[in-house]
C-alpha cells in the first residue's frame, strides 16, 4: 500500500499548473537502485539540504532509500550520488513528549504521504503523529512540525550522522536557541575530520531546551562528547506547531549565525519555499523543450536538477571558507573569496559530463569552479582529485583536474590565472619525488609509457591505501594519465607553449604500449615489456582489497570496459584494430555481448564511437536511444546506479539534447538523435557570442537522414563548441529505420 501511495505522489508531483521546468522535477528519481540521491529540499549548488534519512546510520552511502519502512530524522548536510558514507549532519527528529532520550533506532518512525518537489519536502510521521515539511536556502534550512496533539519535541543527537566520527558540542543560548558543531569526516577511509558548525533557532509555544549526554540530562548550559544532544520541547492548548531554522558553516558558529540571519531574515516558511522553487526554475529554464512525453520531460529536468547538486558552494555569506587541507598542508585557516567558492569535487566521475555541461550551460558557475580549484592548489599544493569540504581524500585514479581546466579553457573560459594553472598541471603531471599523491606510479609511467603491473607497489593488494603509493588498476590508471596528459598538452598549446605541448601530446599517445595486438585489448604489462598471463578479459574482482574493485589491472571494471579508452585519439585506436571494420565489429561485440556497463564511467562514451566510422553513425543513434530507454526512467530506480555526483544525470542530459562531449579536452560534440522535437539552449551573453542555439527534429523514424546547420547542409556528425555558442540552429531530418539512411545526404 505504501509503495502504491508513493507512486501516486510521484505521479501527481509533476502535474503542477504552468508546467515550468521546475514542476517536472521528481526528487525521488535515483533514491533506489543504489542511485544514492536524496529527495530533500536544496538549492542549485546548495551547501545545505534538508532531507529525510531512511537508512540506518552506517549502512552504505545513501541517506534515503525509497521503500524503506522508517525515517530516522532529517539531516541538513547531504551529498548526492557518492560512493562512501559521510556528512548527513545536524539530524532533527520529532519525538513524543517525555521520550527524548531514546536511541536513534528507537526514535525511528513509519511515514506516509511523502511529497518532494524542487526546494521542498514533506511527509507524515506516524510516531509521534506529526506532519513535517522542509525547505532550504543556500546555507540554511527551515523545517515545520505540526503535531496532532498539544505536546511534543524535536531531538538533535550529535551521535547521529552518516560519518564514521560522531559527537560534537552544543551550547544553549536560551529557551529556543543553541549553537555548536558536529564532527564529521573520514570519507572513504580518509583520516581527516572536520567540524560542521550550526546555529539553531526555534519558534514554538511553551518552548524549552534541555541538553543531554549519552542519554542523561545535564544541568549545564553546554555539553560536549560523542553522545551530546538536545531536545526542544513545546506545548500548546490544542495542536503544537514548531518551526526550526538552522544555519550552517564550515568556518565558525558566528558565520553560521550570519548565514542564517542574512538568508532567512524575517521571511516566512512559505516565502522561503517559493524562493527555492524560483531558484530552481530560473536555473532549469536555460533549456526549453518542445514535444516529448511528460515522462521524458521529467527524466530530463530531474537529471538537470541532479547535475546542479554538485559541486556545492561552501563559502559563507561573508566570503569565508577554510583553506585546503592535503598531505602537505595540514593546518587550516579562514580564507575569503570574492565570488562563490566551490567544493565536493568527485572529478574522476564528473570531468566526463558534469563539467562539460556546466561549461556550456552555466559558464559563470564553471568559471568560479576553476577559480576554486586553483585556490585549492595555491593553499594545498595540489589540484583537487576527490576533494570534500576542503579536504583531499585522494580517492579514485588518474589526474582529472587538468582535463576540467583545459576543457573549459579551450571552450572560452579564459578568465583564470593561467601561469598558476600551468604550474599546477605541470607539477601534478611530472613530480615523482617526493611521492606524487595525485599520480602514484608516475616515474615508471613517464619512463615506460605505462605503470607496470609488477611495479605497482607490491604483490599484496590488501595493503592498498589511497596514500601509500600502491597503484590501483595499473592499466586503467595509465590510460587515465594518458588522457590527462592530452589535456595538459592541449592547454599548453592554447597558451602558446608549443615545445611543452609536443612533449605532453607525445606522452598521451603512449597508450599504444598497453594495446595487445592479438586480443585487441589494453592489458597489464610488466616492466620488462612482457604481458601478464594468465589473462581473463571478463574478470572484475579484487584488483585491490574489495571485491568490486575491478579485475587484475583495472579499476571498477574489466578489459572490456577499458577496451576503447583512448578518446583523445580514436583514429589511432581504429588503426590499432586494423581498420574501421574490425573496430566496428569489436565495438558491436561490446554491446551485443553484454559487456557495456552504463553505471561505470570509463565506457559511457562508447555508444558515440560509431560516429567515427563513416556509414556506421546510425548505430550511435540507435544505441544511445536504447540506453536512454533502458537505463533511465521516471521512478525511484530511474538512474542505473550511483549517480556519481551527477555524472550519469549529465550523460542523460546530453543524450536527450542530441550532442555529447565524448572527449573532454576537445571542442567537438558527437551528434545523436534528440529526444524532443525542439530544444532551445539559452546562452550566456557574457561568455557566448550568440543568444540561443536551437536543435529541431523533423520527420519520423529514428535514423538521421540529413542535417542543416544555420541553413547549410551538415555532412559530419559533430558540432564544434563554438558553433553552438555562436548561436544558431541545427535542423535534423529523420528518416526510415534503415542502415541505408544512416549517412547524411551530400
Amino acid at each position: 500500500m505504501k509503495k502504491m501511495l508513493l507512486a501516486f505522489v510521484l505521479l501527481i508531483g509533476t502535474r503542477v499548473s504552468g508546467q515550468s521546468p521546475a514542476t517536472y522535477v521528481n526528487p525521488f528519481i535515483g533514491t533506489a537502485n543504489k542511485g544514492n540521491t536524496h529527495p530533500g529540499a536544496v538549492l542549485p549548488w546548495g551547501m545545505v539540504s534538508v532531507s529525510p534519512h531512511s537508512t540506518a546510520q552506517f549502512k552504505g552511502a545513501a541517506y534515503y532509500e525509497a521503500g524503506q519502512p522508517f525515517i530516522y530524522g532529517f539531516g541538513h548536510v547531504q551529498l548526492s550520488g557518492v560512493g562512501c558514507n559521510d556528512a548527513g549532519n545536524i539530524v532533527l527528529m520529532p519525538v513524543a513528549s517525555g521520550l527524548p532520550f531514546l536511541a536513534a533506532e528507537d526514535r525511528k518512525s513509519a511515514y506516509r504521504n511523502e511529497v518532494a518537489r524542487a526546494g521542498y519536502y514533506s511527509c507524515y510521521l506516524e510516531k509521534p503523529a506529526v506532519h513535517t515539511e522542509a525547505t532550504a536556502t543556500q546555507r540554511t534550512g527551515r523545517s515545520r512540525f505540526f503535531f496532532d496533539g498539544p505536546t511534543g519535541g524535536v531531538v538533535l543527537d550529535l551521535a547521529q550522522n552518516k560519518s564514521s566520527v560522531r559527537g560534537g558540542y552544543i551550547r544553549k543560548l536560551g529557551d529556543t536557541e543553541i549553537e555548536g558543531y558536529q564532527w564529521s569526516g573520514r570519507f572513504c577511509d580518509m583520516p581527516l575530520t572536520r567540524r560542521v558548525y550550526f546555529v539553531l533557532r526555534a519558534k514554538t509555544t511553551g518552548g524549552r531546551i534541555r541538553l543531554f549526554n549519552n542519554g542523561r540530562l545535564v544541568a549545564e548550559d553546554s555539553v560536549a562528547g560523542a553522545g551530546a544532544g538536545m531536545i526542544l520541547e513545546g506545548s500548546a492548548p490544542d495542536r503544537l506547531e514548531m518551526e526550526i531554522s538552522v544555519g550552517v558553516s564550515f568556518v565558525s558558529t558566528e558565520n553560521a549565525r550570519m548565514n542564517l540571519i542574512t538568508e532567512q531574515g524575517r521571511h516566512s516558511f512559505d516565502a522561503l519555499r517559493q524562493a527555492a522553487f524560483r531558484s530552481w526554475d530560473a536555473a532549469l529554464s536555460r533549456i526549453a523543450l518542445e514535444g516529448g512525453t511528460t515522462d521524458d520531460k521529467t527524466k530530463f529536468y530531474t537529471a538537470y536538477y541532479h547535475t546542479l547538486l554538485s559541486p556545492v558552494i561552501v563559502n559563507d555569506v561573508n566570503g569565508e571558507y577554510l583553506s585546503m587541507q592535503t598531505d602537505s598542508a595540514q593546518s587550516r585557516r579562514p580564507q575569503k573569496s570574492r565570488g562563490a567558492h566551490f567544493s565536493v569535487f568527485s572529478l574522476w566521475d564528473t570531468y566526463r559530463t558534469v563539467h562539460p555541461f556546466l561549461t556550456l550551460m552555466h559558464p559563470q558557475q564553471q568559471e568560479a569552479i576553476l577559480h576554486s580549484m586553483l585556490r585549492m592548489y595555491r593553499e594545498g599544493g595540489w589540484l583537487p582529485k576527490w576533494e570534500l569540504y576542503g579536504q583531499e581524500s585522494w580517492v579514485m585514479v588518474g589526474d582529472p583536474a587538468p582535463i576540467v581546466i583545459a576543457d573549459s579553457y579551450i571552450k572560452g573560459l579564459k578568465n583564470i590565472d593561467v601561469p598558476l594553472a600551468w604550474e599546477a598541471m605541470r607539477k601534478g603531471s611530472l613530480q615523482t619525488r617526493p611521492q606524487n599523491m595525485l599520480r602514484p606510479g608516475n616515474k615508471d609511467y613517464w619512463q615506460l609509457g605505462y605503470v607496470p603491473i609488477d611495479r605497482r607497489g607490491g604483490s599484496d593488494s590488501t595493503l592498498f591505501t589511497w596514500t601509500n603509493g600502491y597503484v590501483w588498476g595499473p592499466v586503467s590508471t595509465s590510460l587515465e594519465y594518458h588522457l590527462a596528459d592530452f589535456s595538459v598538452g592541449t592547454f599548453a598549446q592554447a597558451i602558446g607553449k608549443k615545445k611543452e605541448s609536443r612533449r605532453w601530446l607525445e606522452q598521451s599517445n603512449r597508450f599504444r604500449s598497453l594495446f595487445h595486438p592479438v586480443s585487441k585489448m589494453f592489458r597489464p604489462r610488466r616492466a620488462d615489456g612482457s604481458w601478464l598471463t594468465p589473462f581473463d578479459s571478463k574478470n572484475r574482482e579484487y584488483d585491490i582489497r574489495w571485491k568490486g574493485s575491478g579485475g587484475h589491472g583495472y579499476v571498477e571494471g574489466d578489459a572490456w570496459i577499458y577496451r576503447f579508452f583512448a578518446s583523445h585519439n580514436m583514429p589511432g585506436v581504429i588503426r590499432l584494430y586494423g581498420g574501421a571494420k574490425a573496430f566496428t565489429d569489436s565495438l558491436r561485440q561490446l554491446f551485443e555481448g553484454g559487456h557495456f556497463d552504463m553505471t561505470n564511467e570509463p565506457d559511457i562514451s562508447y555508444p558515440y564511437l560509431f560516429n567515427y566510422v563513416k556509414g556506421e553513425e546510425w548505430r550511435t543513434q540507435k544505441t544511445v536511444s536504447e540506453c536512454v530507454a533502458k537505463y533511465f526512467s521516471n521512478a525511484p530506480g530511474g538512474i542505473p546506479g550511483n549517480d556519481d555526483a551527477g555524472t550519469l544525470s549529465a550523460w542523460l542530459l546530453f543524450a536527450m539534447i542530441g550532442i555529447y562531449p565524448d572527449c573532454p579536452g576537445k571542442v567537438a560534440y558527437q551528434i545523436n538523435t534528440p529526444a524532443f522535437d525542439k530544444i532551445t539552449l539559452t546562452l550566456t551573453s557574457r561568455y557566448h557570442a550568440g543568444k540561443q542555439f536551437v536543435i529541431e527534429k523533423k520527420g519520423t523514424g529514428s535514423t538521421i537522414k540529413r542535417m542543416h546547420l544555420n541553413g547549410t547542409l551538415l555532412t559530419r556528425y559533430t558540432l564544434d563548441h563554438h558553433e553552438i555558442t555562436n548561436g544558431g540552429k541545427l535542423t535534423i531530418e529523420m528518416g526510415p529505420d534503415e542502415e541505408a539512411a544512416a549517412a547524411p545526404a551530400r
